[in-house]
């Protein structure tokens, strides 16, 4: 709800009576209603429902307006109203801008809670980059808890020689934009500005159709195609990329960074710093709607002006790619599915009868016994350290073995159990009413809070809480305690990402929208 703020000021006593009439309009409550604004063109739409099941009755609901769409954009027929959004009602300082959420009249369902009020703080950083942080004013939410900057954070300003911050209402609504001397970079301006518990939107226009960037999805060509809606999701999943056609699911990586160029072959990237499930949409405005289901929305705005300086102050900010090892660069073979080492050996006999070049050999989860981590089969496998160190003395041959940190939470006398400190390296439930039945099946889990789930191993597993200190130490030790039985050149890492192959959760009533 909006409230217009007014400076307190001295006034002769004839104007008393004028000025508590001015004080009583502006505070009364700014209503919209969406069925009385003016249609948005198709092409600068975004998109109100973005959920499944959308029809009109939902829509209006929603606080949003309904007309069916016509053109060929596969433009939504619910988007949201010039009216939705915040408005700016006061500054903490001239860099720090208070947002106040604009009430809308028949808005009975929005997406999530909203938040009434909003602070947006903006800095820059060597005439370069641009951050902008939006977060809720009343309570601290979520934050992406890794640390950027690897060779130090540069002195902030307030002010830039080349770039400008403008944040300003229209129409009683706020945007805004950045601007490299008149070059925009950023232009909120298309609406559609949401702030809800677990549910934060931000469109932009962009500055060219030719956008590159973000994923991971499967596409055809790098450049995005923006002449229809699209939608791309961004959350870590154990999917192969299915690329011969078109495949807008989620794959293994997520890289919220885009970069747009511009015809003079002008560049400017965009870092949505955030570690929820996200997603994307593009649109024929040229336009791009970025979506997250919880933390804060915290941007950073690369100026360029040429892609490679993009790219120079993007790692600036989040490091380099870590150089590889000359023979990691060499021809590797990998496949699911060696029933013992016999079958292993024949492989690599038959790459060098055939001269076939062969630098670097896999051997996924069949070495394991009973697929859990740190072991090796006795049976079918019980001969691979002697392969190993045979081929790497007399043919150079490396060897990698996939490891995916997920802990067989049954297996008795097992190292990365039984080393485990106090039980406390596992990723556990925030609260106990979350904990299911199944924990009470294992002695090791029994009337802790370990979250269980189900890989590979042939029992429930435990995961690696990564975020505390003492997990890296404990890891590392498993590590280099089972290279000294298999002496691997390298490690597959696999499953270090959100993945449960049947989910052991506590019923839905109970989660609610506790675990966003």
């Amino acid at each position: 709800m909006l409230r217009r703020r007014w400076i307190p000021m001295a006034v002769i006593a004839s104007a008393v009576l004028i000025l508590i009439i001015v004080i009583v309009a502006v505070s009364v409550p700014i209503s919209q209603n969406p069925e009385q604004v003016e249609p948005i063109d198709e092409h600068l739409r975004v998109d109100c429902h973005p959920d499944p099941n959308v029809n009109e009755r939902a829509c209006r609901r929603r606080g949003c307006t309904w007309t069916v769409a016509t053109e060929n954009y596969s433009a939504p027929s619910c988007y949201y109203p010039t009216s939705y959004g915040y408005a700016l009602s006061g500054r903490e300082s001239a860099t720090k801008l208070i947002l106040q959420r604009l009430t809308i009249a028949n808005e009975k369902d929005p997406i999530s809670t909203p938040i009434e009020e909003l602070i947006l703080t903006y800095e820059f950083f060597d005439d370069e980059i641009v951050h902008v942080k939006i977060v809720d004013k009343a309570q601290s939410r979520y934050e992406v808890p890794f640390p950027l900057w690897p060779n130090g954070q540069p002195p902030s300003s307030q002010s830039s020689h080349r770039l400008t911050f403008n944040g300003y209402n229209i129409s009683g609504k706020f945007v805004f934009e950045v601007v490299d001397q008149q070059r925009p970079l950023f232009n909120s301006s298309i609406g559609g500005l949401v702030y809800n518990e677990q549910f934060l939107q931000i469109a932009t226009f962009l500055s060219s159709d030719r956008l590159y960037g973000f994923g991971e999805n499967a596409h055809q060509t790098f450049r995005h195609n923006l002449s229809t809606f699209k939608t791309w999701p961004m959350f870590s999943r154990d999917e192969p990329p299915h690329s011969a056609t078109e495949h807008r699911g989620n794959l293994y990586g997520v890289h919220p960074f885009y970069m747009t160029l511009e015809e003079d072959g002008k560049a400017s990237g965009v870092l949505f710093w955030n570690s929820n499930a996200q997603e994307y949409t593009t649109g024929p405005g040229p336009s791009l709607v970025y979506r997250t289901i919880g933390g804060i929305l915290d941007i950073y705005i690369f100026s360029g002006p040429s892609p490679s300086d993009v790219i120079r102050q993007y790692w600036s900010l989040i490091g380099k790619p870590t150089m590889p090892t000359y023979w990691s660069l060499g021809f590797h073979l990998c496949r699911y599915g060696y029933q013992n080492t016999s079958v292993v050996r024949n492989v690599i006999d038959r790459m060098r009868q055939q001269e076939i070049p062969h630098d670097v050999q896999y051997v996924d989860i069949d070495y394991m016994s009973e697929n859990a981590d740190f072991t090796v089969d006795p049976n079918n496998f019980h001969d691979l350290p002697d392969l190993v160190t045979k081929t790497r003395r007399e043919n150079g041959l490396r060897w990698v073995f996939i490891v995916d940190p997920a802990i067989n939470i049954a297996r008795k006398d097992y190292a990365p159990l039984d080393s485990a400190p106090m039980k406390d390296v596992f990723i556990k439930w925030p609260d106990e009413r979350f904990v299911p039945p199944l924990n009470d099946k294992y002695p090791y889990s029994k009337g802790t809070p370990i979250m269980l789930g189900t890989v590979w191993p042939y029992n429930n597993v435990a995961f690696p809480d990564f975020f505390k200190p003492n997990v890296s130490l404990w890891w590392k030790k498993l590590i280099l305690d089972f290279r000294k039985t298999l002496r691997f050149d390298g490690l597959w890492i696999g499953k270090l990402f959100s993945l449960f192959y049947a989910k052991q959760l506590p019923s839905t009533e109970r989660l609610s929208d506790e675990c966003p």
